[in-house]
Formats: structure tokens, C-alpha cells, sequence
């Protein structure tokens, strides 16, 4: 049997198995005369300075909407009988809460070429709101 196998990663390695909290967003661009749907390729930053401001965002949006966190982290009878309430169901899909997520977070964004594009195309930001939450 080779020498380091089935063992965990320690130090250096360690770190680089960790995945990364960025998100890549592709947003479709202009039409052009080829054939192929044109896509610009945005990286969303959560941790980095000045990006902070985007999970500062996302919480403020949770706490403020707790319904719709409920229904985001899939509330469950058990839960909600420990807390002393009823189990909280919507006909809303999470896609509709994502996309309002999204627009608390990145309408407004620091970045201006992040609202453009935000504004061009909120249905691709979506991906990273939920990848954020690892869902």
C-alpha cells in the first residue's frame, strides 16, 4: 500500500482542501451575430475586503425575514414543537427567496460592474446566494 494514503491532510494540504466561499456567476451578455450565447464571467467575493458587506447584507436580510429563513433551512416539526410553535409551510419556492435574497445583496452592491450586471440578469445570482449557504 503507498505511503499516505486513506491519512488526513495536515497543514499546507489541509488548507488548500478547504473550499473556497467565492462563486463564479456567468451572465449572459448582448446578443451578437454568432451563434453561441456570449456569457461574462464574475467572481463573487464574501470574505475579502471590501466584500464583507455582502454576508453583513445576507444576515441582516435573514434576521429581518424569519419566516422566510425558516422556510430557507427547511424547518422541521421536531424543531418547531421544541420552540413551542406550529411548523411553518409556504407555497412559496426557496428559488423566490433566494431571488429576494439576492436582490437585498446585490442590487446595491459596492462593485458597480456587480449591479450592472445584477441588473442585466438577478436570476444568475441566485446560484451564489444558495452556494453561500451550502445548499
Amino acid at each position: 500500500m503507498a505511503r499516505g494514503r486513506g491519512r488526513k491532510a495536515k497543514g499546507k494540504d489541509r488548507a488548500d482542501a478547504i473550499p473556497s466561499m467565492n462563486d463564479d456567476v456567468h451572465v449572459p451578455q448582448a446578443p451578437t451575430t454568432s451563434t453561441s450565447e456570449p456569457t461574462k464571467k464574475v467572481t463573487i467575493f464574501w470574505d475579502k475586503p471590501p466584500h464583507r458587506a455582502r454576508t453583513s447584507r445576507l444576515i441582516a436580510w435573514c434576521k429581518a425575514n424569519e419566516d422566510a429563513r425558516i422556510k430557507l433551512f427547511s424547518d422541521s416539526a421536531k424543531d418547531a414543537k421544541e420552540q413551542g410553535r406550529k411548523k411553518k409551510q409556504s407555497g412559496v419556492p426557496k428559488e423566490t427567496y433566494y431571488q429576494q435574497l439576492a436582490h437585498a445583496i446585490f442590487s446595491n452592491d459596492e462593485d458597480p460592474q456587480v449591479q450592472l450586471l445584477f441588473q442585466a440578469n438577478p436570476q444568475a445570482f441566485i446560484k451564489p446566494v444558495q452556494t453561500r449557504f451550502g445548499t
